[in-house]
């Protein structure tokens, strides 16, 4: 593949000294960044092969690093820390994120969760509030303390580890909640003792990943009875890296499009285990848009190639948009080609974080992280046995059941 273009140093996409006068510039802080990191300045990250995309995202991330000291001398260096892990987003960087995906694309109701008991209290919200709502949260699977920073300020850190989007959509008392996993989940994996069983008997568990998830939300105050769980079983991720990316964008296109249900195909389960049983409903495809930054073209050939049988309008202009955006992000490496819009989009959400901290002052910053960040304070397990009880001893089976239901897809 030919190179038409040099890699940048990304000096002239990050923040600068001159950027100062933006602190009393009249124009709304996502203005002045998206000016400084302008369709122009993205040529330099269009696609041409790995290498280039690979050194572009190292002079970021370096430069990022290099200018943590500068960014301190603007902001307290705790503050600096908190949106920055060296090069790493924090919870707090992809809130940055969220608010200004909210004013750029006019979308309110995005918003990210600092632990799981945030993601739960929203829960209950939602169950409180009367009339009708559709929401995204960008979340982890793993409410672990990570650090000493989270120790203080009383929450579970998530900054190190994997971001999924969490979409709900209510609608007078029915509650329809969908866990998007660009890593996918399986109904093997999920275990009904454990999401169903109290924080004491948890204490000596091995719990992780989806099972998180559901726990917080079958503890949550909405009633279950009048509640369905969605769950995604398509790797779209196939790298470790870029998983906030894959949540983003599942938070964005869940809200762009309000017929998200009648566009996916999904078998609905009965899991037992023991005398505990969840219904859920699997998802095994997706609509286009979640799609774009799928990792495996062999799964985008396979997808795309079932869609332009259809016969409906709109299915087939949705996949030519999806093919037209997948083409523009097509790299060779080895020989063979892969999408790298998930990479690319990374990058630029590295870019934004950045330039927000180097262009705005502390005390806007903190506002439009409080916006957009939920917060609780960290609640402290009930104390359990002291030995493992017969519930952990005893590992019954666990049984998957189809449960008879049409499957439904039109997009």
């Amino acid at each position: 593949m030919e190179i038409t273009s040099s890699i940048p140093d990304a000096s002239d996409l990050l923040p600068s000294r001159e950027d100062e006068k933006s602190l009393t510039d009249p124009k709304p802080w996502h203005r002045l960044v998206r000016e400084k990191i302008s369709k122009e300045a993205y040529r330099y990250i269009s696609p041409q092969t790995y290498s280039q995309i690979d050194e572009f995202r190292w002079n970021v991330e370096k430069k990022l690093v290099d200018d943590s000291e500068k960014l301190s001398d603007r902001h307290p260096e705790a503050f600096v820390k908190q949106i920055l892990d060296d090069d790493e987003l924090t919870m707090q960087g992809l809130a940055i994120l969220a608010a200004y995906i909210r004013r750029t694309k006019g979308l309110d109701n995005i918003f990210v969760c600092k632990s799981l008991e945030a993601f739960q209290k929203k829960l209950d919200e939602i169950g409180r509030l009367e009339g009708n709502i559709r929401l995204s949260m960008v979340l982890t699977d793993w409410p672990e303390v990570q650090d000493e920073h989270d120790k203080k300020d009383g929450e579970y850190g998530a900054d190190i580890t994997h971001k999924l989007a969490v979409c709900i959509e209510k609608t007078g008392s029915q509650v329809k909640i969908v866990i998007l996993d660009p890593m996918s989940a399986h109904e093997d994996d999920i275990s009904p003792v454990k999401v169903l069983s109290t924080a004491k008997d948890l204490k000596y568990v091995d719990i992780e990943g989806v099972d998180y998830l559901l726990w917080y939300i079958y503890h949550s105050s909405l009633d279950m009875k009048n509640t369905s769980v969605y769950f995604s079983t398509i790797r779209r991720q196939r790298t470790y890296t870029g998983c906030e990316t894959f949540a983003f964008n599942d938070a964005i296109a869940f809200q762009r499009n309000p017929r998200f249900f009648d566009h996916i195909r999904t078998k609905k389960l009965r899991i037992t285990e023991g005398e505990a049983e969840l219904k859920l409903y699997k998802i095994e495809s997706l609509p286009p848009a979640f799609m774009r930054g799928a990792q495996s073209l062999r799964l985008l050939k396979e997808y795309v190639e079932e869609r332009e049988k259809s016969q409906d309008p709109e299915t087939l202009q949705n996949i030519a948009t999806l093919k037209r955006k997948v083409e523009t992000h097509l790299v060779e490496v080895d020989g063979k080609l892969q999408n790298h819009s998930n990479n690319q989009k990374s990058i630029k959400f590295h870019l934004i974080a950045a330039n927000s901290l180097g262009m705005i002052s502390t005390e806007e910053l903190q506002k439009i992280i409080k916006e957009t960040l939920l917060t609780t304070p960290r609640l402290a397990l009930a104390n359990g046995p002291q030995t493992l009880s017969d519930l952990h001893l005893c590992k019954p089976k666990i049984s998957i059941e189809e449960i008879d239901e049409p499957p439904l897809l039109k997009a």
